[in-house]
Parts: structure tokens; sequence; C-alpha cells
């Protein structure tokens, strides 16, 4: 969960209360957006400690890495992440899509790491490894995955389906998603 605070933020100092309000809304965000709600009451904690910590005007980067860190600290989630900006963010328009995709996510998920298909190789027998790094949001990867899908699809090997046989309880949806704020 990247949490990217927009906000009146126009100049690389953070203002105490600018630090103080950009606390406030990361806590908020994570009770109502973030799944492991067994962490919840830490991860609040922690940001409302940092909240009583603020003291002095912080250099903006600073601000984020030092959130950033404590987030990830707490919580030992490397998802949870504060980014800063100079610039104020304007507000992202509504979509169906509940996810919104920053420029942190072309990064890691985009077309710069082929939207996470690392490789696809052929072994001998015609079996197929399709190696993902990451699973990024059907929006961003639907498309290339897809793509790689009907390559690995050519191999003879019915791995996938063995190996999920173990994982899983016969019937069961391979993958599913949930969204915390509607609760579907």
């Amino acid at each position: 969960m990247l949490l990217h605070i927009a906000g009146p933020v126009n100049a690389a100092p953070v203002e105490k209360e600018e630090q103080r309000t950009a606390l406030c809304e990361a806590a908020r965000l994570i009770e109502v957006r973030y799944v492991a709600v067994e962490r919840l009451d830490k991860l609040v904690a922690a940001l409302e400690e940092l909240e009583r910590e603020v003291t002095t005007t912080v250099e903006g980067e600073d601000f984020a890495a030092t959130v950033t860190a404590r987030l990830r600290e707490v919580s030992g989630d490397g998802h949870h992440g504060l980014s800063y900006s100079e610039q104020p963010i304007a507000e992202p328009e509504k979509t169906s899509e509940q996810l919104t995709l920053n420029g942190d996510f072309e990064q890691w998920y985009g077309a710069p790491v082929n939207n996470a298909v690392e490789k696809i190789e052929r072994f001998e027998g015609n079996i197929m490894l399709l190696d993902l790094r990451a699973f990024p949001p059907p929006s961003m990867g639907a498309e290339t995955i897809a793509a790689a899908m009907n390559v690995v699809a050519q191999g003879e090997a019915e791995t996938v389906l063995l190996v999920m046989g173990y994982l899983v309880v016969p019937g069961s949806q391979f993958m599913s998603t949930y969204d915390r704020p509607s609760d579907t």
C-alpha cells in the first residue's frame, strides 16, 4: 500500500501542521484501506506517536522517509510508503477501478519492467517456465500477461494444476481480491 498524500505542500520544507495533517490522513487511509486488520492498531499508534514527536519544520523527503521507515518497521510490510512531492498533487478522478495508479506503479509494474514478466523459457519436453516477478494491476499488465500466458499455453506440462492441487481445496478459486471499504 503506497500512500501518496496530496495536500498544501508547496515547498521543500514541511511545516509542523502539514506533517500532522499528513500523519492523520495516513492513519485514516490505513484504517479504511489496509486489509491486514490485525496490524491496524499498531500502525495507527505508530503514526500517532510520530505526530506527537513533530516539533520542527523538516525537509519533505526526510519526512516521507521517516514515516515510511516507521510504517514498514511496525507492520513488517514493505508495501507501506509515504511519498513527497514539492508540487501539489491533483485529486485523482473517480473511476470504477478502486486502485489509484501513480508514477510509482509505472516504475514497479509498467513497461520499464515488462509488466513484471521477466522471462519465458522453454525446456526439454516442451515444458514452459513463466518468470513473473509481481502481479501488476490488471489495467496495467493484463495484455502483457495474457500474451505471456498464450506463449506458455503452447507447452505440454500440466504442472501448474498439479502444484495448485496441493495448495488449494478442490473446487476453490485460484485467485480472488477483497476490497475492505466496500466489503466485497
